[in-house]
């Protein structure tokens, strides 16, 4: 997802989002890191509808956390 957002791949971020998130819904990485796309992109929409969709679920990063 990283090199998505490097290169500007919304499709294939959108993909690795997804399956990432089936395997572990309550992880918020692959969401922010999604989130950090389109806003790279300029789809201020759907970063801010994916957040809203983060807080409806109760998914929070954390502060600071990183791999």
């Amino acid at each position: 997802m990283s090199a998505c957002h490097l290169f500007g791949n919304v499709e294939i971020g959108t993909y690795a989002a997804e399956m990432a998130l089936l395997a572990d819904p309550m992880d918020s990485g692959p969401s922010v890191l999604m989130s950090n796309i389109y806003a790279s992109k300029g789809l201020w929409a759907d970063a801010q509808k994916l957040r809203q969709g983060m807080d409806c679920a109760g998914v929070a990063k954390e502060a600071g956390y990183s791999w």
